[in-house]
């Protein structure tokens, strides 16, 4: 007991001793403190540590995507070499726009491109295409016609019936003439002669005369009056013997 008061004489009656002591104690209880305040924040319990919360949830959510609006397509159905209008509304405007067909039987075809158009900046858009005349396509009896965003990745789609192939018309063969039968012409040598019975006119300068070829005992009676009256009528007297 002796020898340690007096070695604690020694060491309280030191100053440089005693402001070492208070050093060592103030950084134990400042390790003490840190060691309480980690053990704390980890939260240890009897030597298991408890199960963090999910990285997901540290995570910022991305924005869903926009559905996209559904297209309008005229005709509905058509064969190989139809023109087809596709046309919709609630686009983003100045947005590109690819229109493509998709065969829905075969998922490892790819996309066939087939027009682009742009939004306007009311967001509607129209555009045609001439469906294809290969015989991929037209072997098929409906495509998917699909318009996609690639700044957006909004996605519509459209089916669109395939119809057989129309035979081309036939032309018509002319109608033959019909072949009318033509007047045969008479030869040049021909003379057509046309035989009329001249009719005796008589003309009388009163009812007092008489044709003497009409009385010919009128020639008997009075010659010279016979010869006056045949004069005037003018007539052809040959049988009567006149001239």
């Amino acid at each position: 007991m002796q020898k340690l008061r007096t070695l604690s004489q020694d060491l309280f009656g030191h100053p440089s001793i005693l402001l070492w002591l208070l050093a060592l104690a103030s950084v134990a209880v400042i390790v003490i403190a840190s060691a309480f305040l980690l053990f704390s924040e980890l939260d240890i319990s009897a030597g298991y540590a408890t199960s963090t919360p999910a990285l997901a949830n540290f995570i910022t959510p991305t924005q869903a995507a926009v559905p996209a609006p559904s297209i309008q397509v005229l005709p509905l159905e058509g064969g190989p070499g139809t023109q087809v209008t596709v046309a919709s509304q609630g686009w983003q405007p100045g947005d590109t726009l690819y229109v493509s067909l998709e065969n829905p039987a075969d998922a490892q075809q790819p996309q066939t491109a087939v027009a682009t158009t742009q939004v306007t900046a009311g967001g509607t858009f129209s555009v045609s295409f001439i469906y294809p005349i290969d015989a991929y396509w037209t072997n098929l009896s409906q495509a998917i016609i699909t318009v996609q965003s690639p700044a957006t990745g909004q996605k519509a789609a459209q089916e669109f019936r395939v119809l057989a192939a129309r035979p081309p018309p036939r032309t018509p063969l002319p109608a033959a003439p019909t072949v009318e039968p033509s007047p045969t012409p008479y030869p040049a040598s021909h003379t057509t002669h046309l035989i009329t019975s001249p009719t005796r006119a008589h003309s009388h300068p009163g009812p007092s005369h008489a044709c003497a070829c009409a009385n010919r005992n009128l020639y008997h009676r009075d010659q010279k009056l016979a010869r006056r009256i045949f004069r005037q009528c003018r007539c052809c007297c040959r049988p009567c013997g006149y001239s």
